[in-house]
C-alpha cells in the first residue's frame, strides 16, 4: 500500500505540473516566444538554392547553423508589451529569433616548407570569396544576406536604375517584398577606382506605429552582397549594468564556494576522509556528456581544429568535476550520510532497489513541479509588477540546431544539474547545516545565494534576484528534506522542462517529435521508477554499502562527539553566576579552548562571613581531565564544609586526589578565604599561577606567590610541608585577580605568548573598572593580541573586586 502510494500520487503531480506549464510557457516563460516552423534542413536547403540561383560557388566552406535572437528586438517588445504581450508578438510577427546560417572558407593550413604551387593554383585560390551568411526569421523568410565578395576580381558597371531595379528584384525574389510595399528612405554611390557600390534602403510599417521596419540592399557591381531587415528601435537603457552585475554576483559566489571547497578540502585529504571512486567516475561522465553535446552542436563544421578544445575541455571540466565532487561528498556524508544511501545503492548496481525508485520518481514530480511553480510565480508577479524581460542568452538555444535536439536537451541538462547539484545543493547546504539550526534559515540562505549567481535576467536586478530565490525555495526544499538522487532528479527535470518547452511548443514537425523523444525517456523513467518500486529489494542494511572514508568521518565524529559531552559535564559544574557577596563586587569568565581541558573555579559560602574562592587548572587535556576536574571540585566542596583554613583544605584534598587518580596526572590551584568581618584574604596556592592584587593605594600590581607544589603529585609529606599562607588585609577599592596559565601562554600568529608582562599591563590599565567591565576589557585586549590563532588551552579568569564603601 505504502509503495502504491509512492507510485501514484507522483504521477498525478508529473501529469498536473506538466499540463500547467505547457498552459503557461508560451505566454509567461523567457523563451516562450520561440515559434520555428521551418527547421534547420528546410533552411539549409533553401540556401543551397539561393547560392546556386546567385552562381555563388560554396565549395570548401564549411557550413554551421544555429538559432540566436535579436536581444534589442527582444527587449523591445517585452518592454511595451510585457511578458505574455512580448512573447505573442514575437511568435505572430517579428523575427526575435531566426536561423543563422555561415558559410566560412576553409583557407589550407601549411606546415614546414613551401609545398611550390603553381601559378594558376595560387590564382584560384585568391580568387575565391570570404565568409557568407545568411539568417532567416522562424518561417523561413529571407531577413538578413551578406556576401564577402573578393574585391581584386574587377566587377562591372551597373547605371543606378540598373542596380536599384536588380536590388528590388532580389527583394521580390527571395524576401517576398513587393517594390510598392517600401517607400525609398536613402540611396548611396560610392565609386572608388573601378568599384562601384550602390546602397538603396527602405522603409515599411509595421503592426506597431512606432516601429518602423527597414530594408537595406547593397549592389557591389553586378552582384547584390548585401540585404538587411531591421527595425528602427527607440533607444533603450543600456545592458551593461545588468551584465556586469550578473556577471560579477556569479563571479563571487563561484570563487567564494571554490575557495571554501579548497581549503575544506586539503583538509580532509590529510585525514584521509575523501574518496576518489564516485567522483572519478562522474567526472568522466561530465567529460563525456560535454564532448557528446560539443559534437552534436560542431557536427557540421568539424576540423581537426576543433580537436584540441575536443579534448581539453572534457579533461578539464571533468577534472574540476571531480574535485567539486569528492569534496561535496565528504561533507553530505559528515553532514547528512543518510542523504547518499540511494547513490550508494545505484553506484553498487542495485538498480532495482525500491529507494532508487522512490527517489527518481519523487524527483520528476518534483522537478516538473519546480518549473509550474516558477512560471505560476512570474504570471503572479507579472500582474502585479510592472514585469519584463531585459535579456536572455541565445546559449540556451544551442540544442535546437543539434543532430539530434531531443537527445542534446537531455545531454546539456544531465551536465548542467551534475555541476549545480554539487556545489550549490550538496556542498553549500550541508556548510550551511553545519553553520546554521534552523531549517528555513537554511533553505532561505542557500536560496539568496544561489539567485544572485543565477538570477532572472528580469529589467529589475531586485526583483530577478528576488523572484530566482522565491522559485529556488522549493528545489532547496527539495534537497534538504530528501536524499541526492532526489535533488540531482528534480534538477536534471527541471533543466529538462526549461528546454524541452521550446522544442515540443516551436511549432515545427521535426523539433516537435524531438521534443516528444524527451517525453519518451522521461516516460522511461517513470517506468524504471515502478519497478524499482514493486521490485523486492535484495539488500537492507543500505548503510554497509558506504564508501570505507565514510567511516573515518564517523569515528571522528564520534570522537568529536565525546569530547563535546566531556566539554558539556565540564562546564556544568562551573558557577551558572556570579555571587553577590556584601561589600564585594565579582566576575568571572572561562573561555574553553578547542579541545577539552580541566580548567576550574568555583565560590564557596562557608559562612556569613567567610567566602572562599578557589581556582585550578588540570593537567593534560581531554575527557581524563574533565574528569579529575569533576572529581577535584566533589573533593574540595565536601571538605571545604568542615576545614576553613587554606593550607590545611589543600593538604585534605591532595591526599584524597593521590589515592584516587593515577600516577602523573596533577592539578594545580589556588584557594583563598575572605574574612568579610576581619576584612582579610588567607591564601594558599598548590603549584598555581600566582594572585594579582592590585592596591587602589599603588601604582603596580602585588604578586601574592605563597609557596605550595601541585596536588596528586605526592601522598603528603612533601606536600604538607611545602604548603604554606599569606594572609593579606584589604582595603576599599583593591582587585584580586586569579587567573590560569591560559592568558599568559595565549599565542597569536607568530606563536609569541601573550606573558605575564602584558597581563600585568592590561590590569594596570584597567584596574579602576568594576569587576565585570574590568574582565571584559582585559579579554578584549587578549583577542586582538591572538586574533584568529586557535589557542592550546583554557583561558579562565576570576576578578574580586572590593566595594569602595565596605560594610
Amino acid at each position: 500500500m505504502k509503495n502504491l502510494q509512492h507510485i501514484v500520487i507522483p504521477l498525478i503531480i508529473i501529469l498536473a505540473a506538466t499540463f500547467a506549464v505547457i498552459g503557461l510557457f508560451p505566454s509567461t516563460h523567457k523563451f516562450g516566444g520561440v515559434y520555428l516552423p521551418v527547421d534547420k534542413d528546410e533552411i539549409l536547403s533553401h540556401t543551397y538554392s539561393i547560392l546556386d540561383e546567385l552562381g555563388i560557388q560554396y565549395e570548401g566552406f564549411s557550413l554551421g547553423a544555429k538559432v540566436n535572437l535579436n536581444r534589442s528586438l527582444y527587449r523591445f517588445l517585452q518592454k511595451e508589451y510585457g511578458i505574455r504581450g512580448g512573447n505573442n508578438k514575437m511568435r505572430e510577427e517579428f523575427p526575435v529569433y531566426y536561423w543563422d546560417v555561415r558559410y566560412q572558407h576553409q583557407s589550407r593550413i601549411q606546415v614546414g616548407v613551401q609545398t611550390g604551387e603553381s601559378e594558376d593554383t595560387q590564382r584560384n585560390e585568391e580568387q575565391k570569396p570570404g565568409d557568407i551568411q545568411f539568417r532567416y526569421d522562424g518561417k523561413g523568410n529571407l531577413i538578413y544576406f551578406s556576401y564577402e565578395k573578393n574585391d581584386t576580381i574587377d566587377p562591372s558597371f551597373l547605371t543606378y536604375n540598373e542596380a536599384r531595379y536588380l536590388a528590388e528584384h532580389f527583394l521580390s525574389s527571395y524576401v517576398s517584398l513587393r517594390p510598392d510595399e517600401l517607400y525609398i528612405r536613402n540611396e548611396e554611390t560610392n565609386i572608388e577606382d573601378r568599384r562601384r557600390e550602390h546602397k538603396f534602403e527602405w522603409l515599411t510599417g509595421t503592426t506597431i506605429p512606432e516601429l518602423e521596419k527597414k530594408v537595406a540592399v547593397t549592389v557591389n557591381g553586378e552582384t547584390v552582397t548585401s540585404m538587411s531587415i531591421s527595425y528602427e528601435i527607440p533607444p533603450l537603457p543600456s545592458l551593461t549594468r545588468h551584465e556586469t552585475m550578473a556577471a560579477i554576483g556569479a563571479s563571487i559566489i563561484y570563487l567564494s564556494i571554490g575557495i571554501v571547497m579548497l581549503v575544506m578540502g586539503i583538509r580532509r585529504i590529510r585525514s584521509y576522509e575523501i574518496g576518489f571512486r564516485y567522483g572519478i567516475i562522474l567526472g568522466i561522465m561530465v567529460g563525456l556528456l560535454f564532448a557528446i553535446f560539443f559534437l552534436g552542436q560542431m557536427w557540421d563544421q568539424l576540423q581537426w581544429l576543433l580537436l584540441v578544445p575536443l579534448i581539453l575541455g572534457p579533461l578539464f571540466l571533468g577534472g574540476i568535476y571531480v574535485l567539486a565532487w569528492v569534496i561535496g561528498e565528504s561533507i553530505v556524508r559528515e553532514t547528512w550520510k543518510e542523504k547518499m544511501q540511494s547513490l550508494d545503492l545505484l553506484m553498487k548496481g542495485y538498480l532495482s532497489h525500491s529507494k532508487i525508485g522512490e527517489s527518481i520518481l519523487r524527483g520528476l514530480a518534483i522537478g516538473v513541479v519546480i518549473a509550474a511553480i516558477a512560471l505560476i510565480i512570474i504570471r503572479c508577479a507579472d500582474i502585479i509588477l510592472p514585469l519584463w524581460y531585459s535579456s536572455v542568452r541565445s546559449e540556451m538555444l544551442e540544442s535546437i540546431a543539434s543532430l539530434f535536439p531531443g537527445f542534446s536537451i537531455l545531454v546539456n541538462s544531465m551536465y548542467g544539474s551534475l555541476y549545480t547539484l554539487v556545489f550549490f545543493f550538496m556542498f553549500l547546504l550541508a556548510v550551511l547545516r553545519q553553520k546554521m539550526k534552523s531549517a528555513v534559515i537554511i533553505i532561505l540562505t542557500a536560496s539568496i545565494i544561489f539567485a544572485v549567481a543565477h538570477w532572472q535576467p528580469f529589467h529589475s536586478i531586485t526583483s530577478g534576484i528576488l523572484l530566482t530565490a522565491l522559485i529556488t525555495i522549493v528545489p532547496m526544499w527539495a534537497a534538504f528534506r530528501y536524499d541526492v538522487l532526489t535533488a540531482f532528479a528534480a534538477l536534471f527535470t527541471y533543466s529538462v522542462v526549461d528546454e524541452w518547452m521550446i522544442v515540443l511548443l516551436s511549432g515545427n514537425p521535426w523539433l516537435t517529435q524531438q521534443g516528444m523523444i524527451v517525453g519518451l525517456a522521461f516516460s522511461g523513467l517513470i517506468v524504471i521508477s515502478i519497478v524499482s518500486l514493486v521490485t523486492k529489494d535484495r539488500v537492507t542494511d543500505v548503510t554497509t554499502l558506504a564508501p570505507v572514508f565514510e567511516r573515518y568521518i564517523s569515528e571522528r565524529q564520534r570522537l568529536q562527539r565525546e569530547i563535546e559531552i566531556a566539554r558539556e559535564v565540564q562546564m556544568s559544574f562551573l558557577p551558572k553566576s556570579d555571587p553577590r557577596v556584601p561589600g564585594i563586587d565579582i566576575a568571572s569568565r572561562c573561555i574553553p579552548a578547542h579541545e577539552v581541558g580541566g580548567d576550574y573555579y568555583d565560590f564557596i559560602h562557608i559562612d556569613d562571613h567567610l567566602f572562599g574562592v578557589v581556582i585550578g587548572d588540570v593537567s593534560g587535556k581531554g575527557t581524563r581531565a574533565s574528569f579529575y576536574m569533576t572529581l577535584t571540585k566533589g573533593i574540595l566542596r565536601s571538605t571545604a564544609r568542615n576545614v576553613h583554613n587554606p593550607s590545611q583544605l589543600l593538604k585534605e584534598v591532595n591526599r584524597t586526589f593521590y589515592e584516587s587518580i593515577e600516577r602523573g596526572a596533577f592539578i594545580s590551584m589556588v584557594y583563598g578565604i575572605f574574612n568579610l568581618k576581619e576584612k582579610t584574604l588567607t591564601v594558599a596556592r598548590a603549584g598555581h599561577n600566582p594572585v594579582i592584587l592590585w592596591k587602589s593605594t599603588s601604582a603596580n600590581g602585588e604578586l601574592i606567590n605563597p609557596k605550595g607544589i601541585a596536588l596528586g603529585l605526592d601522598r603528603g609529606d612533601i606536600f604538607d610541608s611545602s604548603i604554606q599562607e599569606s594572609v593579606i588585609q584589604y582595603n576599599a577599592g583593591d582587585m584580586f585577580i586569579f587567573y590560569t596559565d591560559g592568558f599568559p601562554e595565549a599565542v597569536n600568529k607568530k606563536n609569541e605568548e601573550f606573558g605575564d608582562e602584558r597581563l600585568l599591563q592590561a590590569a594596570r590599565k584597567y584596574n579602576g573598572l568594576p569587576a565585570e567591565e574590568f574582565i571584559n576589557s582585559l579579554i578584549t585586549e587578549t583577542n586582538e593580541f591572538i586574533g584568529r590563532t586557535p589557542q592550546r588551552d583554557d583561558m579562565t579568569m576570576v576578578v574580586v573586586k572590593v566595594k569602595n564603601s565596605i560594610v
